[in-house]
């Protein structure tokens, strides 16, 4: 890769874990287990979003 081209990999890879993420929250019936769902989803949108911005 040459030094002006931009490496999407790492965001990728944090998206992908996000979506994954957000799809386990979807289809969860618990709402204990949702919750905590919920929580780890806003961690990795976090880290995705501040992964974007670099």
């Amino acid at each position: 890769m040459k030094k002006s081209e931009l490496n999407l990999t790492i965001l990728k890879k944090s998206f992908d874990t996000l979506k994954e993420c957000y799809e386990d929250y979807t289809s969860q019936q618990d709402d204990k287990i949702k919750n905590y769902i919920k929580d780890s989803c806003i961690k990795r949108f976090e880290y995705t979003y501040e992964t974007a911005k670099k």
